[in-house]
């Protein structure tokens, strides 16, 4: 299989995510206004100027592969997720120990205790590749209403990624729950025994105490899963350093079954 990366035009990051990911695989890094070129398509995130090739790939049926951050706030900047024909691993995977330990992810007991629900946004322009709209928030926080007296806080979507993590941990002190579409907030709920509601297809989705909009109306009830620590070690065989993108290692990986 030929796989085509395409970087977002002026972006130095996505140039270099890119670039790792074709030698790695083998593959051919493409400009994106020159339209869809052969093969899967390979992009990091997707902004205005590879939304078309993102939409010809997925709407003509071609294997697209999508990177970005990693599923850990911890692992930001050093580990970089990818997954294929989805934006985030949402199965078990089989579990890595070791990697979780050198990323220094640590599972604590389930909270049950709590003063309020954190209600995590993402971008506009997130919710809109993922189809949701620009509703989510109002919609959330309608149906929050109606099911619960706790505060509802929400947490503005920021595009300063370190400002956001560093402030989570603030948010996540005496949370009953975290809500989010597909955030990766919902993962470092998860490690702190925050239960967590989710709307998207996400990494968070085997833990989550409801999956949908209307799950919401289970606030109050969240289901305290066993098999944490599996999950998050799951999740850490599924990001990979630079290194490990452009010598092949996340290549070959994806391309093993590694399902529980």
């Amino acid at each position: 299989m030929t796989v085509t990366a395409y970087p977002s035009p002026g972006k130095a990051k996505a140039l270099m995510m890119c670039e790792a990911f074709a030698a790695g695989a083998g593959g051919v890094v493409a400009d994106p206004r020159k339209g869809l070129q052969p093969g899967a398509a390979f992009f990091y995130g997707v902004v205005d100027e590879t939304w078309r090739i993102f939409q010809q790939a997925k709407e003509g049926g071609r294997e697209w592969l999508y990177c970005d951050n990693a599923y850990f706030d911890r692992g930001r900047q050093a580990y970089f997720r990818v997954t294929r024909n989805d934006f985030q691993i949402s199965t078990l995977m089989r579990p890595d120990y070791d990697r979780l330990d050198a990323i220094g992810a640590k599972v604590k007991p389930w909270r049950e205790t709590g003063n309020h629900v954190l209600v995590c946004e993402q971008s506009e322009a997130f919710m809109r590749l993922c189809g949701y709209g620009l509703d989510w928030t109002s919609d959330v926080v309608k149906a929050l209403s109606a099911s619960t007296s706790r505060e509802i806080r929400v947490r503005r979507w920021n595009r300063d990624k370190g400002k956001m993590s560093a402030t989570l941990k603030a948010d996540l002190a005496d949370a009953w729950a975290l809500v989010t579409h597909m955030s990766a907030a919902a993962n470092e709920a998860l490690l702190v025994g925050v239960p967590v509601f989710v709307t998207g297809a996400c990494a968070a989705l085997p833990l989550a105490s409801g999956r949908s909009i209307e799950d919401l109306a289970n606030i109050e009830s969240p289901e305290l899963r066993g098999g944490r620590s599996e999950w998050a070690a799951g999740l850490a065989s599924q990001q990979w350093t630079t290194d490990e993108i452009r010598n092949g290692k996340c290549w070959r990986d994806l391309n093993e079954s590694r399902m529980v």
